[in-house]
């Protein structure tokens, strides 16, 4: 869900549970294991990483293609994801470009 993919690629301070969540997060997104991410996971991780971490666009850009770029994770109607994130990076909002 989009608090795995948060801890995967969010460095937080955190507390002890925080950097529990992220190893755990970094060993099952690194386990090469089939995984399946959603639409709305994707947008809500857009907008965590946005509007919560304080992430730029061509940052939050930078982590979906690294997620889109992982062979062992499927991620639902793909081909609309990249097209909004190519728009996303032309200066469309992605919630907009996704929708």
């Amino acid at each position: 869900d989009t608090n795995v993919l948060a801890r995967y690629y969010v460095e937080d301070a955190g507390d002890a549970e925080s950097k529990h969540q992220r190893l755990v997060a970094r060993h099952l997104i690194e386990s090469g294991r089939p995984l399946m991410v959603s639409k709305t996971v994707i947008l809500e991780l857009e907008w965590a990483m946005r509007g919560y971490y304080g992430f730029s666009p061509p940052e939050i850009a930078i982590v979906l293609r690294h997620l889109l770029g992982l062979r062992h994770v499927t991620i639902e109607d793909r081909e609309t994801i990249e097209q909004a994130l190519s728009n996303c990076e032309a200066g469309i909002d992605f919630a907009d470009a996704l929708h």
